[in-house]
């Protein structure tokens, strides 16, 4: 069965790292035609910022020989984008290297013969990165599967990502035509996604959205940030699921798909997800905290040990058949056990 030939000029308002994932597909040049949103945006910036697996010292490099054009033509790390233009970027192949399979317990959600579906569990990152060659999801998948997507190098049937401590519905591909279905559906977000999430403090409305554009941190290279004058377009809506006395049960939807998209939103709006080690305010969650003690034994465990969020639902179209699929994942345990906490100690 063969899918439809992709698009390769975009009008990017720019799809950050889940959306990236059509992008990087395969070495090629890309062509992509700016849009108003991004108009006066630098050159190195809107690079660095698309493509997620470059610095933009690296962006600076590939400017300065010719591998990224504007129109055509090569110019400057710190030009300034318009409306109209046309940037080519000359992706290359990563370097080869062999993933090893390895065993790991798979909580598997779905299965045939083009997809694999699994509750991502916490700590674990899903593909190699540095620091991170062994031990990842892709290396169980690949115990699993033995066969999956080869289009991402260095990925394989990796369509979008979860952070590290993120649990939930995470998708993988075995076969290249149905991950390039997929990965457009992710990249002109036709996807449907659903994020449980407990935030600090009480919010004020029941639902509402974000819509606070996000790029990379100033001075910390592992966080990013609302970035009103040149940030990338985001948007995530929410719903309150449960209310408790300094925390808040949410249901999170996004819309696009940057990098800690949920988590910088919910931070911006003053509730950020609940010991969240990057945008929390209180950092790990005791239960002496919520029973209201005013000091905790010395050698009490945390309740909560990473950002309480979770990919709840996910849902696509299945490729080539016109139909839409869902996956849901139930909560884990640590969150579970939060929430009854909360409901015992906090509850309204």
């Amino acid at each position: 069965m063969s899918d439809p030939p992709a698009d390769d000029i975009l009008e990017d308002s720019g799809p950050g790292d889940e959306e990236a994932a059509a992008a990087e597909a395969e070495p090629r040049t890309m062509e992509l035609a700016i849009g108003q949103e991004l108009s006066g945006t630098r050159l190195d910036v809107y690079v660095s910022d698309r493509f997620a697996k470059l610095s933009r010292s690296a962006v600076q490099r590939l400017i300065k020989t010719g591998s990224i054009l504007v129109n055509g033509s090569k110019t400057k790390p710190s030009h300034a984008l318009a409306k109209g233009d046309r940037i080519f970027v000359e992706l290359s192949p990563a370097p080869p290297y062999e993933l090893a399979s390895e065993y790991m317990p798979l909580d598997i959600l779905y299965e045939d013969e083009v997809m694999l579906v699994v509750n991502k569990p916490a700590g674990i990152v899903v593909h190699p990165s540095r620091g991170h060659w062994s031990g990842t999801l892709i290396n169980a998948v690949l115990y699993h599967c033995r066969h999956l997507s080869r289009i991402a190098p260095g990925r394989p049937g990796v369509v979008h990502r979860l952070d590290r401590n993120t649990t939930g519905v995470i998708l993988f591909m075995k076969e290249e035509w149905a991950h390039r279905h997929v990965a457009r559906q992710f990249e002109y977000r036709r996807t449907r996604k659903e994020y449980w999430a407990v935030v600090e403090g009480e919010m004020e409305y029941e639902s509402g959205s974000v819509s606070f554009p996000i790029g990379r941190h100033r001075t910390s290279s592992q966080k990013m940030a609302v970035r009103m004058e040149d940030g990338r377009e985001a948007q995530t809506s929410y719903k309150v699921l449960e209310r408790f006395r300094g925390y808040t049960f949410v249901s999170a939807m996004p819309r696009t798909g940057r990098t800690h998209q949920i988590r910088v939103h919910l931070a911006a709006l003053g509730h950020p997800v609940a010991a969240d080690e990057f945008y929390s305010k209180s950092g790990l969650v005791y239960l002496s905290d919520l029973k209201g003690h005013h000091s905790r034994p010395s050698d009490e465990a945390p309740l909560m040990a990473r950002q309480a969020l979770h990919a709840h639902w996910l849902n696509i179209e299945y490729p080539g058949k016109g139909e839409r699929i869902e996956f849901t994942a139930p909560l884990p345990e640590d969150m579970e056990t939060f929430l009854a906490a909360l409901r015992k100690y906090r509850a309204l």
